[in-house]
């Protein structure tokens, strides 16, 4: 049995507010919330949190952990004490292993090696790909969070990364809508066209263009509409649900901002890198700041700013993604043959909070995209994304007033020294506690050793 759990003196935020009360936890749920704390005998632990927020965990819906096969990138462990550093209660990880989760004999054993590593909570998403379609009720059943797909073949060299995980042709597109309609599976996309980057890319090679920015160029604003244009056409057409994942343009998020307006069922995705960060900060970091979608040009920032307050943006993924140095150094000459992704999953609370200190965003709208929204939309809503009576006690707890500076040197991620994108940033908002189901795993920076294996998956209502 778990301990006792109070947590008094702060301001916990409850149905869309922050208010005084007092929360009574018993085996990691909330129990009571009490407008006093009249339990001056209390029998158990007491959490102080005086001049503190109290704020529902978050969520960070796209993780890449890549166990097995590239360990030496992040392990469940590593990835998961990351997460419990940047305030994520609950991680959603997505399928790029070796091989990916196309079928139950891979799926159970990513999640055997998740079980016993896991320091917070975690869902775990399946691969679907052209060769898969037919285990899609299967996978549904053993409680995938979702699916994933990538609209291109293999990628050279990484084919065993991605094997089952890839769709390049409209046919089989269109029966993954089918399958994910009928047996409603949330099908998530990585969405640009690859006939597009493959043309630009030989085409910039042959001129001679391996620079910074060729990367950029290579991937250009038409081939995320292009491709998002298309998904969403099949949605409509299937009644399938979808998600678009990390959205990285102001013209993208316009056209799914229209969609919904008609009725598709889509989730919007965006990451921070295309919110805090523009093309001048890639010239500048290099192959650290390299990612898939790549980061756009400053003019559009404000645009995905206002996409992101109006709930056209219904959820934020950090798409933390390490890599070795070495694998991110191959691209100091040729930026072509350096990997996309870089660590995030620590710095997405963090730089979200500094955005509502400086009034980018609300409080309210914070805990929408970082906690209820994906509750709701993956179907975990009835223990997570809320601080109600008869949900997991997973908290965190803030200091909106304290400063301090990003510095990768301090990161839990396997991989810290390519985390250069944020690193010396002064941000005003620091995450001091963080519980998951009532047992505190981080506090003041450091996890507690006796987390590994605390956390548990995380399935949704079928």
């Amino acid at each position: 049995m778990k301990e006792r759990v109070k947590i008094a003196n702060g301001m916990i935020y409850l149905e869309g507010k922050l208010q005084k009360k007092t929360l009574i936890i018993e085996n990691g749920v909330i129990v009571d919330i009490l407008d006093e704390d009249n339990q001056a005998d209390f029998n158990g632990k007491v959490i102080d949190c005086r001049g503190k927020h109290v704020l529902p965990g978050t969520m960070d819906t796209h993780v890449h952990i890549r166990e097995p096969g590239s360990e030496e990138r992040e392990t469940f462990f590593t990835g998961t004490m990351a997460a419990a550093a940047g305030g994520v209660t609950t991680v959603f990880e997505h399928p790029i292993s070796k091989p990916p989760p196309y079928n139950e004999t891979i799926f159970k054993n990513r999640l055997a090696l998740a079980d016993q590593q896991i320091v917070v909570d975690c869902c775990l998403y399946g691969a679907l790909g052209t060769d898969s379609l037919d285990q899609v009720p299967r996978m549904k059943e053993l409680g995938i969070i979702s699916y994933k797909t990538f609209l291109q073949e293999p990628m050279k060299g990484r084919e065993l990364e991605f094997e089952g995980l890839t769709i390049s042709d409209d046919y089989h597109l269109l029966r993954a809508m089918e399958e994910g309609a009928e047996h409603d599976v949330l099908l998530a996309f990585h969405a640009e066209n690859d006939d597009i980057i493959q043309g630009s890319t030989q085409t910039l090679i042959e001129n001679g263009r391996v620079d910074v920015k060729a990367h950029y160029e290579s991937r250009p604003v038409i081939a995320e509409i292009e491709s998002i244009s298309k998904l969403l056409l099949l949605a409509e057409h299937t009644n399938a649900r979808i998600e678009i994942c990390h959205v990285s343009s102001a013209e993208a998020l316009k056209l799914l901002r229209e969609a919904k307006k008609k009725g598709i069922s889509v989730i919007v995705e965006t990451c921070p890198q295309f919110m805090f960060n523009c093309e001048e900060d890639v010239l500048k970091l290099g192959v650290y700041a390299k990612c898939n979608p790549p980061i756009r040009p400053k003019a559009g920032l404000e645009a995905i700013w206002e996409c992101v307050n109006d709930g056209t943006v219904d959820i934020i993924g950090s798409d933390h993604a390490p890599y070795t140095l070495e694998e991110k150094q191959r691209g100091k000459e040729n930026i072509f043959m350096a990997p996309a992704g870089f660590p995030g999953i620590e710095t997405r609370v963090p730089l979200m909070l500094d955005a509502v200190n400086k009034k980018r965003v609300s409080l309210e709208r914070f805990v929408e995209l970082m906690s209820e929204n994906p509750a709701r939309l993956f179907r975990i809503d009835h223990r997570k994304g809320y601080i109600r009576k008869g949900f997991d006690a997973d908290l965190i707890v803030v200091d909106m007033n304290k400063e301090y500076t990003i510095d990768k040197h301090k990161m839990h991620t396997k991989r810290p020294e390519v985390a250069e994108i944020y690193h010396g940033r002064e941000i005003t908002g620091t995450i001091e506690r963080v519980l998951v189901r009532g047992k505190v795993v981080m506090e003041e920076g450091r996890i507690k050793k006796d987390a590994a294996g605390y956390g548990e998956i995380i399935k949704p209502k079928q």
